[in-house]
């Protein structure tokens, strides 16, 4: 009796569960233009460091312009080390 129960409540989910999966999908969009800003190339070099923080085993990378560096922890990433 439980068996046919269980078997008869399944077909009726998978019976009313059977148009949601039938239901077509819209096709996708067209794809649209890139914007120009986006398809510029990057004039501006970026440089990445890897600092050890305490409290932390692992390094982190840290990446700004060499204008960001100067202008905000005085440090220029293409001065020659001492």
């Amino acid at each position: 009796m439980r068996k046919s129960m269980f078997t008869a409540t399944a077909a009726l989910f998978a019976v009313i569960a059977a148009p949601a999966f039938a239901a077509e999908k819209a096709p996708p969009p067209p794809p649209s233009a890139p914007a120009p800003e986006a398809t510029a190339p990057q004039t501006e070099t970026v440089y990445c460091i890897k600092a050890e923080f305490t409290g932390s085993r692992l390094p982190k990378k840290i990446c700004k312009t060499r204008a960001n560096w100067i202008a905000q922890q005085d440090f220029d990433p293409l001065a020659p080390r001492q």
